[in-house]
């Protein structure tokens, strides 16, 4: 939020999310999915705000099984698109 404010740390962030989502598009490709910038961010956005919960308002417990069910769906999806 602060990167709203200051244009350096505009530039971190920005930096910081961009290797985030090369980091996404390289396991999306592992997985033999296209290399889609908007899936990275979806996916990297659903893990980015799981981690604000468990530090705000949700049980570590709670979290897990979010991470879970995430990757039950992702996994869903690369078996329609590959199967």
């Amino acid at each position: 939020m602060a990167s709203g404010r200051s244009e350096e740390m505009r530039r971190m962030a920005v930096a910081l999310y961009e290797s985030y989502l090369g980091i996404m598009l390289d396991t999306l490709e592992e997985y033999g999915l296209p290399r889609d910038k908007a899936t990275a961010r979806v996916i990297f956005a659903a893990l980015d705000g799981l981690v604000l919960q468990q530090v705000t308002v949700a049980s570590r417990e709670e979290i897990s099984a979010s991470i879970t069910k995430l990757g039950q769906l992702l996994k869903f999806q690369v078996s329609a698109l590959v199967g």
